[in-house]
């Protein structure tokens, strides 16, 4: 985003930001998860985990993977490179910890 964007430029910016965090995180939580889809990726690998140690939800090792992966990109890259990267990690584990306590699935909603 540039630095002489207007407040409404931000806000909108902003809000579809975090739109995509929503539906990423529906998206992950409704269907990858539920179905065992470690297609690739820190969600991937939260599948993964979550079959092999199913005491910890996916949410949790999704967190935790996040949370280890962007110390590590803050150390290497530099604190200013990531402040969105940050923001939308996080925001996309806390977003799937909410619906993993706020709509606890027991089984896939599809048959496939």
């Amino acid at each position: 985003m540039q630095k002489t964007s207007t407040l409404k430029e931000k806000i909108k910016y902003f809000s579809f930001l975090n739109l995509g965090i929503i539906l990423m995180a529906i998206g992950i939580y409704f269907f990858k998860f539920p179905n065992g889809f470690a297609t690739g990726g820190v969600s991937g690998i939260a599948v993964i985990l979550a079959n092999i140690y199913p005491a910890v939800s996916q949410s949790t090792y999704m967190l935790v993977i996040n949370s280890i992966l962007l110390v590590i990109g803050a150390i290497v890259l530099g604190k200013e490179c990531g402040a969105l990267t940050f923001y939308c990690s996080l925001m996309l584990s806390f977003i799937n910890q909410a619906l993993d306590f706020l709509v606890p699935l027991s089984a896939p909603l599809t048959n496939y």
